[in-house]
């Protein structure tokens, strides 16, 4: 058992080295906080790791055809009274991020709407994964979140889109 708890402590210390605060070593060229100048519209989505406690590596958000990344790993203090602040990426990303939000936009059209501001599909970190965050906000309407369990092939599909072509560095 104490050889157990010894490996899982060194592996702790090991992934909270490997997933530092990546924005630090950025220099924003504009950044955006939806505290101070929240945009009508925008959508907001990424990884969560839920499993073995709370990973965000970095979250997106699409706000008038500009794409924002926020690798704070704010959302694990905040969770459900998180509020996105990233700064600015290329316009290749946020060409790119297009496609993927199109993914997004088809998937969680079918789910049906529960009424809730939060909805959750399926059990997100109940296998040690995580999930597809998405938060999206319409001019005058409530800000909508779903948790979308990562072991579902067509959430974890667009997770995948994501980890591959978006490059928040």
């Amino acid at each position: 058992m104490k050889k157990i708890l010894l490996v899982l402590c060194i592996w702790g210390v090991l992934w909270q080295c490997t997933t530092s605060n990546s924005s630090e070593n950025i220099t924003p060229l504009t950044s955006i906080d939806v505290t101070k100048n929240a945009p009508d519209n925008y959508i907001v989505f990424g990884r969560v790791g839920v499993g073995w406690g709370c990973r965000t590596p970095v979250l997106y958000m699409l706000a008038n055809n500009k794409l924002y990344a926020d690798s704070s790993g704010s959302y694990c203090q905040q969770h459900e009274k998180y509020q996105f602040k990233g700064y600015l990426l290329p316009d290749a990303e946020a060409t790119k991020a297009a496609k993927i939000i199109s993914q997004i936009n088809t998937v969680i059209a079918k789910e049906q709407n529960d009424g809730n501001s939060i909805q959750t599909v399926g059990c997100p970190g109940c296998t040690d994964g995580g999930m597809l965050l998405v938060q999206v906000k319409e001019k005058n309407k409530a800000l909508k979140n779903w948790r979308l369990d990562d072991m579902i092939s067509q959430y974890s599909s667009i997770l995948m889109d994501i980890e591959k072509n978006l490059k928040f560095k």
